[in-house]
């Protein structure tokens, strides 16, 4: 089994290990449920399971994607307030499943470029989680979700860095992040600029962030 290691007073020690997935699945994390706590997600061949009380066990099962290729997301498209959503990126194509259902209620257009890494996550404040494809140390932006950047910023780019977005300063935007054989490199000005930067975890691990405490 795959564990999540949760630290939930910042000082980077793990304070919880939850086994809970495989080998082959996608680790995620996402507010699935009432409460403010987020729930451990692991994507396996298109069914999504769901661990709303993260003790290692599937509370919820969704079918939802599938297709060779497809990456998973969690992210609030539904407006301020609201629970996030499944999300597939699909070459270039995002399905959102706003109603848990199995079934795509909204679909944007961006990126689909080989290799584009897909994120999603409030950028501008507006509530609304926003469209962002890394590309080879890019990040390009789309705050209107009409299929054009209107934000480009260099952050990043070595082979193993793996993109993550999260507010880290409370602020109420996601902050852009570089996760980086264990180092967290974190533009909290979303300037290209790391003014935060600690260490947890190690190479090959998964960067996950979400509010467990």
């Amino acid at each position: 089994l795959y564990s999540f290691m949760l630290d939930f007073n910042f000082n980077h020690v793990p304070d919880a290990k939850i086994p809970y997935g495989a080998p082959g699945d996608v680790p995620l994390v996402g507010n699935m449920s009432p409460g403010g706590k987020a729930s451990l997600i692991v994507y396996r061949n298109g069914a999504w399971n769901i661990d709303t009380n993260r003790d290692g066990t599937t509370n919820t099962v969704v079918p939802f994607g599938g297709m060779p290729g497809d990456i998973p997301l969690t992210a609030n498209f539904s407006g301020p307030g609201q629970l996030d959503d499944l999300v597939i990126y699909r070459a270039g194509a995002w399905y959102v499943d706003r109603n848990l259902d199995g079934t795509a209620d909204q679909a944007y257009l961006f990126g689909g470029v080989a290799g584009d890494v897909p994120l999603a996550g409030d950028v501008n404040g507006d509530g609304m989680a926003d469209l962002v494809i890394y590309r080879n140390g890019v990040w390009y932006i789309d705050t209107n979700r009409n299929g054009t950047a209107d934000m480009v910023v260099i952050f990043g780019g070595m082979p193993q860095d793996v993109p993550a977005l999260f507010d880290w300063d409370g602020d109420g935007k996601a902050d852009l992040c570089i996760f980086r054989d264990g180092v967290w490199y974190i533009s909290t000005k979303r300037d290209g600029v790391a003014d935060v930067i600690f260490v947890y975890g190690a190479r090959g691990d998964v960067p996950l962030v979400g509010h467990f405490h």
